[in-house]
């Protein structure tokens, strides 16, 4: 079972977005090893991160003029709320996990 549900965006999204999340954990892994950038790791996985994010893309979106670059951000906006959804459930699964120890 997936925690992240791509369906309905555009296949080259669900690439990006993947990638991008990869290389801000690695980039994060790679701090960590030297001992630099605990809140870069930590944000990925914050999500009041993520929904600080969504709001700043809709009070950009709500000072855009032009409808499409609007619709854009808000599309946006909706993909950082799924992003603290999933930092939740993630975080939510490690907490179960160090329960059932």
């Amino acid at each position: 079972m997936s925690i992240v549900n791509f369906d309905g965006w555009p296949t080259t999204i669900q690439i990006s977005a993947a990638a991008s999340i990869h290389k801000a954990v690695d980039r994060g892994n790679a701090l960590d090893r030297r001992g630099l950038g605990m809140s870069s790791r930590k944000s990925v996985w914050d999500p009041e991160h993520w929904r600080f994010r969504a709001e700043e893309a809709r009070t950009v979106a709500d000072q855009m003029t032009h409808e499409e670059a609007r619709t854009i951000m808000r599309h946006i906006a909706n993909d950082y709320d799924r992003l603290a959804k999933l930092a939740e459930a993630l975080l939510a699964a490690q907490e179960r996990g160090a329960t059932d120890d």
